[in-house]
């Protein structure tokens, strides 16, 4: 089977790979939520669909932001890049369930989630273009909205009523001009 990656970071297209390397790529945190795979030239799929990859899990951030899904050893890098807290929850994509990140970190100790040396991935042209916009998937990275700065003009506003003329008496019109009536 010939196995392809589409990194929607790097909006590249890996391709003629073995399912091997490509579950290496993703214990190793190269495979992100936003990726999709392609086996024998078929449909492209969003990754985590791909059970070899385990990635299971959503994670809260630091930042606030939701992330996922990813597998344990992203979620071990993660938490020893200090970007998210050991202490909180993450949640199973599919069962709901919800464990704290240092247990299910201790409960995966694993050969089979040993962190493996990232590998340079090398782009190739790509036999066929994955089907984008990538395919929704239940959790993505979620941002808060921005709130807007409201800016407040200090400028004199311009009066909505008539200004009342000094002496209560308008000024004299020029020759031919007719006063509207009031």
């Amino acid at each position: 089977m010939s196995w392809a990656l589409f990194s929607s970071i790097q909006d590249k297209v890996y391709t003629d790979r073995s399912l091997e390397e490509i579950r290496e790529w993703g214990m190793a945190g190269l495979i992100g939520p936003g990726d999709q795979i392609s086996v024998d030239d078929g449909p492209w799929v969003p990754a985590h669909e791909i059970t070899e990859l385990e990635m299971n899990w959503v994670v809260p951030m630091k930042t606030g932001d939701l992330y996922g899904p990813c597998n344990v050893p992203t979620i071990r890098d993660f938490v020893a890049e200090n970007l998210i807290d050991a202490e909180c929850y993450a949640e199973h994509l599919t069962s709901k369930a919800r464990i704290q990140i240092k247990s299910l970190l201790q409960g995966h100790d694993g050969p089979q989630t040993e962190l493996l040396k990232p590998t340079i991935l090398q782009p190739v042209q790509p036999a066929m273009e994955p089907n984008l916009p990538v395919p929704q998937t239940k959790v993505q990275k979620v941002t808060k909205p921005k709130t807007e700065r409201l800016i407040i003009n200090e400028e004199p506003a311009i009066p909505t009523e008539p200004t009342p003329y000094p002496n209560s008496t308008p000024p004299p019109l020029p020759p031919g001009a007719v006063r509207p009536e009031s």
